[in-house]
């Protein structure tokens, strides 16, 4: 687990700059390596990743699921604060029903239409209906808030 100190200070930056009064967040990194984390973290920062998922299926039966206005600090792959987003739409959305604008934010692979085909991050897990969760970025280093769908 990352330094407490460091997100604390990282999050109390953020709060500061852009006027929050509140300590809801959560602290966490993508993927499920320290490689994937950074490359994802990065797609983040550089305001290219501005949405993502996670597999419906995969939430406890009374754990909740993401909400609108929900902070997260991400983590890179040493468990470092990188950026701050907000979740502004959840959707719940069987797989094949992602659209060609969801998976052009969510950053990765060509992003293009024609030679882009969004594979389900979850079929090792046999998921289905995955949560697509919208977000908007905020990065403490540079006052830039990113897209929102």
């Amino acid at each position: 687990m990352a330094n407490v100190e460091v997100i604390k200070k990282f999050w109390n930056s953020f709060k500061m700059k852009f006027g929050i009064t509140h300590d809801d967040y959560q602290a966490w990194a993508f993927g499920d390596t320290p490689e994937m984390a950074n490359q994802l973290a990065d797609l983040i920062v550089k305001g290219i990743k501005t949405a993502t998922t996670s597999a419906y299926d995969l939430y406890e039966k009374d754990e909740p699921l993401p909400q609108v206005g929900e902070y997260n600090i991400i983590l890179d792959g040493s468990s470092a604060p990188v950026a701050i987003i907000k979740t502004v739409v959840v959707e719940i959305v069987p797989f094949n029903e992602v659209t060609w604008e969801h998976a052009y934010h969510e950053g990765e692979g060509t992003r293009s239409p024609t030679g882009a085909v969004f594979t389900n991050p979850f079929s090792n897990r046999n998921m289905q209906k995955p949560v697509w969760n919208f977000i908007t970025l905020g990065n403490v280093q540079d006052k830039r808030v990113a897209m929102s769908i």
